[in-house]
């Protein structure tokens, strides 16, 4: 062995001698020997082949305890149904790709802003005090469901249940909406 530098390490003994000898031996064993880097490094390398590290941490739930069948797309449904979520009415399966899912990055994105009614609108502007009024230039507050239903200017023929499912029709007023 070079100092510092471990060439080749060979177990000096089982840990069958190691109990018959007892810790004791090894100590004095180095206790004689100049303290250096080698020497630690054999002393380490010691110790943990008296107590090897674990792999990894023990789990207090092993994941193969609990082997039974589970069916997510029902529990999905379950959570669903149970759920308290703006326009669910919409979405009879969540398990399925709703309507819609294969439009452009921009559409689908205002698309599922109409859905859940957290757009960018007067009422949302005022509520994070980005704005002082949430007036449309109908004279109505403007939130996502207005500007969908109700609003004279801006009005979808079937109104939200038209816009999920995102016919033609309804692609082409989001995409006059966004411009």
């Amino acid at each position: 062995m070079r100092e510092g530098i471990i060439i080749d390490c060979i177990a000096m003994h089982t840990k069958r001698d190691v109990a018959r000898l007892g810790t004791m031996w090894y100590k004095s064993f180095f206790r004689q020997q100049p303290l250096g880097q080698s020497t630690v490094t054999v002393l380490l390398l010691f110790l943990f082949y008296l107590n090897p590290p674990l792999l990894r941490l023990t789990s207090g739930k092993p994941l193969w305890l609990d082997l039974q069948p589970v069916d997510i797309k029902s529990r999905w449904r379950h959570s669903w149904k149970s759920a308290q979520v703006v326009n669910s009415h919409l979405v009879c399966d969540p398990t399925i790709r709703q309507p819609g899912f294969d439009l452009p990055w921009q559409q689908w994105f205002l698309l599922n802003r109409f859905r859940t009614e957290h757009g960018h609108c007067g009422a949302c502007r005022r509520k994070w005090r980005l704005t002082d009024t949430d007036l449309r230039p109908c004279g109505e507050t403007q939130t996502m469901s207005h500007i969908v239903e109700s609003c004279p200017l801006t009005k979808l023929n079937g109104g939200l249940s038209r816009l999920h499912s995102a016919d033609e029709d309804a692609v082409s007023w989001l995409t006059s909406y966004s411009s």
